[in-house]
């Protein structure tokens, strides 16, 4: 390393110095991020309330080609919770709906508080992306906000809070 395992040193004089910005445990600044073409985007539902379709929970939207029958979601860990995941262009903007089967007669009714006009009367779900990874949900089917079940409360939640702290000098 620059310093040679000992305390970094300059040499002063009579002028200002500034040394750095050096990259904590280097002797060089940090390397510039890249940029983000694309993010990755995971869609969730929550089927708990509704009788799951032979056919399959799917979503439909902008990122796909609005077809209700192309795009099935999954349960892995069988906890009512459907998921999709998908890279997107970053700072950009999805438009979707969730589907219980495979074609339109069954997609959700988004309501109007969290949707965005569809221009035919109806509503759908968007979600903007910048240039970080996202997860949407899990929401319930038809509605704004995740199910409670037999076990939860309407006051209490659970709130998680991160922060992205690439390229901030802490």
């Amino acid at each position: 390393n620059c310093c040679n395992g000992f305390d970094r040193e300059i040499s002063l004089d009579s002028s200002d110095v500034v040394f750095g910005p050096v990259c904590f445990g280097s002797c060089e600044n940090c390397p510039t991020l890249p940029s983000q073409d694309t993010v990755n985007v995971t869609l969730k539902v929550n089927m708990n309330n509704e009788v799951i379709s032979a056919d399959g929970v799917h979503v439909a939207g902008s990122m796909q080609g609005w077809n209700a029958s192309t795009t099935q979601m999954t349960d892995e860990n069988n906890d009512g919770i459907y998921e999709y995941s998908f890279n997107a262009a970053a700072s950009s903007q999805i438009q979707f709906k969730f589907v219980n089967g495979n074609s339109w007669s069954f997609g959700e009714t988004v309501p109007s508080l969290c949707g965005v006009n569809s221009g035919n009367g109806t509503f759908n779900r968007l979600r903007n992306l910048d240039s970080l990874d996202v997860v949407y949900g899990p929401v319930c089917f038809g509605e704004c906000e995740n199910c409670l079940d037999s076990t939860q409360s309407d006051s209490l939640v659970l709130v998680t809070f991160k922060v992205n702290m690439a390229g901030i000098n802490v």
